[in-house]
């Protein structure tokens, strides 16, 4: 992204002069933000200038920083191409994939669980769960 100027505005009161970027028609305040971050403002003064949050200003820095290394950001599951018009916290390309995506991280969570569970039934000289799943009505193990 190039940049050669920033508009700006000050304010005055009795206390202290803020300078304040000037939003451009169709900019977000990422965007803004973003740009006060490539002349040289730290991320935290950018978000308040532009009025959003700081965790806003590193998550899209991050992501910027991943489509320079990646040169285009893939999906998490398949690895194809995210969209153009793709949000830029989308982790996947669409929505079988994003399925795909929830279903595989219940799946670790769930076995993390059981290992803590199987961690602490350890300590007390208990056998290890096999699983974690309920028994539906009228099936019995």
């Amino acid at each position: 992204m190039c940049l050669t100027y920033v508009k700006l505005m000050c304010y005055s009161s009795s206390r202290r002069v803020t300078v304040k970027p000037v939003m451009e028609l169709g900019k977000s305040g990422v965007a803004e933000a973003l740009a006060l971050v490539a002349v040289g403002v730290s991320a935290a003064a950018a978000a308040k200038q532009t009025g959003i949050s700081r965790s806003a200003v590193s998550q899209a820095i991050k992501v910027r920083e991943m489509r320079k290394v990646l040169g285009q950001r893939v999906c998490s599951e398949c690895e194809a191409p995210l969209p153009v018009d793709a949000r830029p916290s989308a982790l996947t390309c669409s929505g079988r994939c994003r399925v795909i995506r929830l279903r595989r991280l219940k799946g670790e969570a769930k076995k993390l669980e059981i290992d803590a569970i199987n961690r602490d039934r350890a300590k007390l000289g208990l056998p290890p769960l096999e699983r974690l799943a309920v028994p539906s009505h009228g099936q019995s193990d």
